[in-house]
């Protein structure tokens, strides 16, 4: 087995447009191992700038979850099919539907969300939360945002401004206004220096943000933003389509992965269970069959020529079971108990069967070219009205079809019929 290992970055998250947080993680043949830490992109319009950050753990999370679970669900699908477990096999799903969360919903901003950084974007240039740049960091547009919100500081009342120091006259003016422009530019000055803010100082930055973005979110989500707002809008919408593309993949390949599972889940329980196909060639009308208790045909009328509706096909676990066969009158005809061993693909249960009936089992090769063409008719001995078959049977009592799908060229399929009729009949017609 090949091993391939590097480095990529995974678990991407909280994006707008080109801006997203991921976190780099040394991987092993694609699956991520460790983190090695997380990275803020900044997308400006013109690229996006990588600013490393601090561990973002809904990040490794999401990273591990896209991954990991979707191939534990395999895995323990696989596991449950073969073993037939409903507690794997529920398990298996559960994954699923975690995997489904880590794409769909995990690191997926809310509507609001996606607003409040498009509103950061307007002053810093890029739809991120721009508390998470590290605290050395600084922008130039930071100067420029201090100089405009003191300049629009001077709407303040003069009497009321004069008691109040310089740096709490901005945060007035923006509590006392509902112009969206200077509502997104206090909101992203609380926001910028909340960064360096500790205790008491932080706490109050945090209140008036969230003032500030309840009178500004209303606004914006009605349409009312500034033209800086409305052109970063369009410009996430233009970028998003990549983004949506791979969550409508892995949701795609989710369900698909879905669907094997359920699928190997409905074949193995069918590889361990038996066909049981039960005929009435009693010559008498009226037979009905219980199956451990529970009556799975009947009344059944006799078969007078092949093709008569007188035959009805089950499937039972492998194990030991009973069969009982009753006439019209409720006499009982038979009962035995039969034990269909791992590997048992049906089992013929003919009661009562006249001595005139008999079986025979035929084995048709199908193929393009004469020469590997045949044909080959077994009389079944049954000298009980069980006959099991370690065989797949395709069809019963009707005559093997003339032609198959696939034999083409050199290729042969072979396909096996049971029949039924006169023990003196020729078989083969």
């Amino acid at each position: 087995m090949l091993w391939f290992f590097g480095f990529s970055e995974r678990g991407r998250i909280d994006q707008v447009g080109g801006s997203a947080i991921v976190t780099r993680f040394f991987v092993i043949n694609g699956i991520p191992i460790f983190p090695i830490g997380s990275v803020l992109l900044a997308d400006d319009g013109r690229g996006a700038h990588r600013v490393r950050i601090p561990l973002v753990w809904r990040s490794v999370v999401a990273a591990y979850g896209r991954v990991l679970l979707p191939l534990l669900a395999a895995l323990l699908g696989l596991i449950g099919s073969i073993a037939r477990s409903p507690l794997m096999l529920a398990g298996a799903f559960a994954l699923l539907a975690a995997g489904l969360y880590a794409w769909r919903v995990l690191g997926r901003l809310s509507p609001s969300e996606v607003r409040r950084r498009l509103a950061y974007a307007v002053w810093a240039g890029a739809a991120v939360d721009i508390a998470l740049i590290p605290e050395p960091a600084d922008h130039p547009f930071v100067p420029h945002l201090q100089a405009y919100l003191d300049d629009r500081a001077t709407l303040v009342p003069e009497a009321y401004r004069d008691r109040l120091d310089a740096g709490a006259r901005w945060r007035v003016a923006a509590q006392e206004s509902s112009d969206p422009e200077l509502l997104i530019a206090a909101l992203a000055r609380a926001r910028w220096e909340r960064r360096t803010a500790q205790g008491e100082a932080r706490a109050s930055l945090d209140a008036l943000h969230d003032a500030l973005w309840a009178k500004l979110s209303p606004l914006l989500a009605a349409g009312n933003g500034p033209p800086a707002y409305a052109g970063w809008e369009r410009y996430a919408r233009e970028r998003s389509g990549a983004a949506r593309s791979a969550v409508l993949f892995a949701t795609a390949a989710l369900g698909a992965l879905a669907a094997a599972i359920a699928g190997g889940a409905v074949l193995g329980y069918r590889a361990a269970m038996a066909k049981v196909v039960i005929v009435n060639v009693s010559g008498v009308d009226g037979v009905t069959v219980l199956l451990d208790g529970t009556q799975v045909a009947g009344p059944l009328p006799t078969m007078r020529r092949e093709g008569d509706d007188a035959s009805v096909t089950t499937r039972v676990e492998h194990g030991s079971h009973e069969l009982v066969a009753r006439g019209a009158d409720g006499a009982e005809l038979d009962r035995r108990r039969v034990e269909l061993t791992k590997g048992t693909r049906a089992l013929l249960y003919a009661p009562g069967r006249s001595p005139d009936a008999c079986f025979v089992e035929e084995i048709v090769t199908y193929s393009s070219v004469p020469s590997l063409q045949a044909y080959e008719a077994v009389q079944l001995v049954m000298p009980s009205p069980v006959r099991p078959f370690r065989e797949r049977i395709d069809h019963w009592f009707e005559p093997a079809p003339e032609n198959v799908k696939g034999a083409r060229g050199r290729a042969t399929i072979e396909k096996r019929t049971v029949r039924v009729g006169p023990c003196e009949a020729k078989r083969g017609d």
